[in-house]
């Protein structure tokens, strides 16, 4: 009863605070349009509070889309498809980060891949938090590589860096809610974006793992089966 409590009490507050912080990012976005009226500090500070705002909205959607897992209420809406295109586009999105940070960004995929059952828009997002963990860890002059490779038991989609690694203590708990490795590079995070993407995985009947070591980069993968016979059409 208190954990049932816990998910009602995170799943209401967190419904309660985007309204507002969507408000105040719509209004500080409004407010930066208006270029001429700003002064160069009136503007940093904005910049500041529409950097913030967005930042605490991304942690309520974290806490949100947890709290409908825990509840069994995680939105589900599968495809049969292939997803090679889906796992690139979704790691080109992060390109712009990865080249900021002087990294290079690889992709690569295998032919003739089978088609996978999955919900676009949360495979999507696995995907995205696995690339934003790899670029966010890894130093300038480093490189991230996205794979997709088919497996006896379906599809394996493989992001690798050459980043600062996690020690073998923190392994077992990464997939946790609110747990975080260590923190060389001060990247900073939630501790939920790994928890909600194991999350997803299962749900799709898959598997997620990784493999790391301190100073020697990390490779996070998960592994989805192919689509039944009953579902063989393409989208």
């Amino acid at each position: 009863e208190l954990d049932e409590m816990k998910r009602t009490f995170v799943a209401s507050v967190t419904h309660e605070l985007r309204s507002p912080l969507f408000a105040i990012e719509s209004y500080v976005k409004e407010l930066l349009r208006e270029a001429s009226a700003l002064g160069p500090e009136d503007r940093q500070r904005l910049e500041r509070v529409s950097a913030n705002a967005a930042r605490l909205a991304r942690f309520v959607t974290s806490l949100l889309d947890l709290a409908k897992i825990e509840r069994g209420r995680l939105d589900y809406h599968p495809q049969t498809m292939q997803v090679a295109r889906l796992i690139e586009d979704s790691a080109e999105f992060q390109r712009s980060r990865a080249n900021e940070g002087g990294l290079t960004l690889a992709f690569s995929a295998d032919a003739d891949l089978p088609a996978l059952r999955v919900d676009p828009d949360l495979i999507t997002q696995v995907v995205a938090n696995l690339v934003s963990n790899a670029v966010k860890f890894t130093r300038p002059g480093g490189r991230v590589t996205v794979s997709v490779c088919r497996r006896e038991d379906g599809v394996e989609c493989a992001v690798a860096d050459t980043g600062v690694g996690i020690p073998s203590a923190a392994l077992s708990r990464l997939f946790q809610p609110f747990e975080r490795g260590a923190d060389p590079l001060r990247a900073g995070g939630t501790g939920l974006g790994l928890a909600i993407s194991k999350a997803i995985v299962e749900r799709h009947g898959g598997r997620i793992a990784v493999e790391s070591q301190p100073g020697g980069g990390s490779r996070f993968s998960f592994t989805l089966p192919p689509a039944g016979p009953q579902s063989n059409k393409k989208t």
